[in-house]
């Protein structure tokens, strides 16, 4: 059984319609569906609902020093797979994992977090 147009995924679709700019069969039929995968790509690109995206928000907070060297590790750990993450997209993705988290899982994590007194330290 073959998918639905919406089950694709925006790099599957682009394949496909290199594959249908390439095949030289019914030249009517190709340019009508290389002409809906394309308006389907641009669709799936734009924002939902028509709204920009969000506005971006700058915070500054203090880390312990183990804890703020885990950014080179995970960003040394994407590298691995050829991603070159940012310290904030590290710190993005960490925030929608622990969204995606049970609320058991998310409470046993926070539980292992060092609790730090609030405020700028004066030891300078």
């Amino acid at each position: 059984m073959s998918k639905k147009l919406e089950e694709y995924s925006s790099s599957e679709l682009e394949v496909l319609l290199q594959a249908l700019k390439t095949k030289e069969k019914n030249e009517q039929a190709r340019e009508a569906l290389a002409g809906q995968l394309n308006k389907y790509i641009e669709a799936s690109e734009k924002p939902l609902n028509g709204k920009a995206p969000s506005k971006v928000v700058r915070d500054s907070f203090t880390l312990p020093e183990n804890d703020y060297l885990l950014f080179q590790t995970l960003r040394d750990r994407a590298m691995d797979f050829r991603i070159n993450a940012t310290k904030g997209e590290v710190l993005r993705a960490g925030l929608h994992a622990l969204m995606r988290m049970s609320d058991e899982e998310y409470v046993a994590i926070l539980k292992t977090v060092e609790k730090l007194k609030p405020g700028r330290r004066k030891d300078f």
